[in-house]
């Protein structure tokens, strides 16, 4: 089965709208600042579920489909689904300074 572009241009676009660019800014500078050995305000802060699928999503992001493995494994567009899922969407829940940023998933 091929991932549903649709949904997936819907998920962005929910992403893109919840996206705060001036606080995704800050977090850049803590980064850069942190890993100069400069002073910041706090260390920048990732909360990671050991596995993006045990982080309940509420709505609007519950209603999207995850793929599973083997159908992410052979789709670009599902994998970048249950990336985004997975990665970004926890981070704009929680509101921690995760990197908005996913990568390809093929176990390597």
């Amino acid at each position: 089965m091929r991932a549903n572009k649709e949904e997936l241009d819907l998920l962005r676009s929910g992403i893109a709208h919840d996206v705060d660019i001036e606080r995704s800014h800050q977090i850049d500078e803590r980064y850069r600042l942190a890993l100069e050995y400069e002073d910041v305000d706090r260390p920048p802060i990732v909360v990671q579920p050991e596995f993006g699928r045990s982080f309940t999503l509420p709505e609007p992001w519950s209603g999207f489909r995850r793929y599973s493995h083997r159908e992410s494994f052979d789709d670009p567009a599902a994998m970048m689904q249950n990336m985004l899922l997975d990665r970004v969407v926890p981070g704009l829940i929680i509101g921690d300074d995760s990197p908005l940023a996913i990568r390809n998933d093929h176990g390597m």
